[in-house]
């Protein structure tokens, strides 16, 4: 049978093996805190300082053939999102495609004129107004100019 010391030794080089039990618990506490520590340390500074997290996009040309029709939507990769560009009554429109709530992809509904986001049944409207289900806030709207006849998104 197995006898398992109750009290410390006076002389540790007594019984090597308890000292090496206790030295290396340790050792594992400190190392395992020390991660956890470095792990807490890295998420605070990528949240206070996120270097390389928003890119700064060109302008995009759309020519007169890929510009949207009267009521309609195309989608332009703009940076690293999608940009939606919608024509409404004559006005071009661009919004970042980007939900609000969750980041989820809306799309564009022409029959109700309106922009739908499938994640939690989210609404804006033609002006990117935030108007039924969970985003808080209204869709990111995108520059928009005219040189000629093409289109400049994010000028």
């Amino acid at each position: 049978m197995v006898q398992i010391p109750t009290e410390t030794p006076e002389n540790a080089a007594e019984n090597p093996q308890l000292t090496s039990r206790r030295g290396f618990m340790a050792t594992a506490s400190i190392a395992i805190g020390a991660l956890f520590g470095l792990q807490f340390v890295y998420v605070l500074f990528r949240y206070l300082a996120p270097w390389g997290k928003f890119r700064v996009a060109r302008p995009v040309r759309l020519v007169t053939d890929q510009q949207p029709k009267e009521g309609e939507c195309v989608k332009v990769k703009y940076g690293d999102s999608v940009v939606l560009v919608i024509r409404d009554e004559g006005e071009f429109k661009a919004f970042n495609g980007a939900c609000t709530h969750l980041n989820c992809l809306v799309r564009w509904q022409p029959a109700t004129k309106k922009f739908f986001c499938a994640c939690h049944n989210g609404f804006f409207d033609r002006n990117g107004k935030n108007i039924a289900g969970p985003p808080p806030s209204p869709l990111l709207a995108v520059d928009v100019a005219r040189d000629g006849e093409d289109l400049i998104i994010g000028s």
